[in-house]
């Protein structure tokens, strides 16, 4: 809404004087460009505002219809620039193929922390827990169940040994118990 609102205000300040430039560019032209990319955005299609609007108050985004919704985006935005390229010729229009695939980069992520969440969950672990409130024995369990499942950690050693490095420090206890 702001945009659109900044778009309304260009638009109402050139129409009282009309001549307006800002770096050379005609306010008429500024508040057109706010309105039309801002109403673009209001869309629902996901990862757009109005998708993800669309997404959370509508949907429950851990269902099969909120995944649906999204492969739908995807593949309509897939599509989107696809066509844009066959019928212009110009190679810009792939840049639009950069969303649908971050989109389903995220997914699969997405994907993966959930299969982790849920492994974390059948051990018996809350959670919801703050950080401060975690018992040990669940911050060690974490931490294993993590080093085994997530890439970005297998270069960590496993516990036992329960000993705390710079890198991996809880700054309210020393020892495992």
């Amino acid at each position: 809404m702001p945009g659109i609102i900044f778009g309304i205000i260009f638009y109402l300040i050139d129409q009282q004087g009309g001549g307006h430039f800002l770096l050379g560019i005609q306010f008429s032209k500024i508040a057109l460009l706010f309105i039309i990319l801002n109403l673009i955005n209001l869309f629902p299609l996901y990862p757009l505002d109005g998708g993800q609007l669309l997404n959370r108050v509508f949907l429950d985004e851990d269902s099969i219809w909120s995944r649906i919704f999204i492969y739908l985006s995807v593949g309509l935005m897939g599509w989107f620039a696809i066509s844009m390229y066959s019928s212009s010729g110009n190679r810009f229009y792939f840049v639009f193929l950069l969303f649908p695939l971050m989109m389903l980069f995220r997914m699969l992520a997405d994907k993966k922390l959930t299969g982790i969440e849920k492994k974390i969950e059948d051990e018996g672990i809350h959670l919801d827990t703050d950080y401060e409130d975690l018992p040990d024995k669940d911050y060690w369990r974490i931490r294993n169940i993590l080093i085994a499942n997530h890439p970005s950690f297998h270069d960590l050693s496993p516990a036992p040994p329960f000993e705390y490095d710079a890198v991996n420090s809880r700054p309210y206890t020393l020892l495992f118990r």
